[in-house]
């Protein structure tokens, strides 16, 4: 089963890593002179791939800093500059764990981010890896804004023997959250509890305070110093990410990164600015529709992957 779904990793993210390692490579084949034209085309490439302004400025600058731009055969150590920087970038993010580590300590994970992002399937993406690894998961639907959202949920659990917990009269997100903990603590099989909310619409400040509201009341009945804020983001939208990003930053500052819908479609060098800007760790990766679409981001694996040369 686990090679079965790595192979089904591999094959949906190849495209995201083929349009990151052609232009490089292809790039470096046609190019053997180092001047004004060879940077411009650099920051082109750079830019087609989603890496953004700042952050391509950023391995330019690395690039003029390292090499001796009069030597017009040093087109490998460019191509060696290019992959330590942006695996120094990678490594920005903070190496956090908000997990306890105890094993019978129970675990909150909350889930966030604006609408249409792919946050549910992500939910259930996620407790069904922990329930196939044996850890009791449960479910709570807090989005109480979205109509069709307790269904939605209802749909999942029963196609993937997933408990959920939700409120049919209950209105306040906060108080489904309260409620739900209080009586998951008491489960003692309980390991983790994922808990979903409604898509935030950044410029509702009404709906981001609501987020802060769940946050205080976790704290408040969480035992743990730390819990999980994973920031759900759509990487098909581009630099328009690090927008969504930076709202939710400075208001409940995230601790992970859930990237959804990385497949054929995403140019995948979003990556690079999400994490030169916030230094939160990309956790997970979504590269499909089923529920088994899901893989632990390997910082390592990916560069390299990205960078090899056959």
């Amino acid at each position: 089963m686990k090679e079965k779904l790595f192979y089904q990793f591999k094959k949906k993210i190849i495209q995201v890593k083929k349009n990151l390692k052609n232009s490089f490579i292809n790039f470096f084949k046609k190019n053997n002179e180092i001047n004004i034209d060879f940077f411009n085309e650099v920051e082109e490439q750079l830019l087609s791939l989603d890496i953004g302004i700042s952050t391509t400025k950023l391995i330019i600058d690395q690039i003029k800093k390292q090499i001796n731009t009069q030597n017009f055969n040093e087109i490998d150590k460019i191509y060696s500059i290019i992959k330590r920087t942006m695996q120094d970038i990678l490594n920005l993010s903070k190496k956090n764990c908000y997990i306890s580590k105890k094993v019978d300590s129970l675990k909150i994970i909350l889930f966030f981010g604006v609408n249409g992002v792919g946050k549910t399937i992500s939910v259930f993406k996620l407790a069904n890896t922990y329930m196939k690894k044996g850890k009791k998961t449960a479910v709570v639907c807090a989005d109480t804004f979205r109509a069709a959202s307790i269904e939605q949920t209802k749909i999942l659990s029963d196609q993937y023997n997933i408990p959920i917990f939700f409120s049919k009269n209950k209105k306040d997100a906060a108080s489904v959250v309260f409620d739900s903990i209080k009586f998951l603590k008491k489960e003692k099989s309980i390991q983790f509890i994922i808990i979903d909310t409604a898509g935030r619409l950044e410029n509702k400040i009404n709906l981001i305070e609501e987020l802060r509201k769940i946050t205080r009341v976790i704290k408040k009945l969480y035992d743990q110093p730390y819990f999980e804020k994973i920031l759900v983001l759509d990487s098909t939208i581009g630099q328009n990410s690090i927008h969504q990003a930076k709202i939710f930053y400075n208001s409940v500052q995230p601790t992970g990164i859930f990237l959804t819908k990385l497949d054929g479609t995403a140019r995948g060098g979003i990556i690079f600015p999400i994490i030169n800007f916030f230094k939160i760790p990309i956790k997970y990766i979504g590269f499909g529709e089923s529920i088994n679409d899901i893989k632990e981001f390997n910082q390592e694996h990916f560069i390299n992957s990205l960078f090899k040369r056959h």
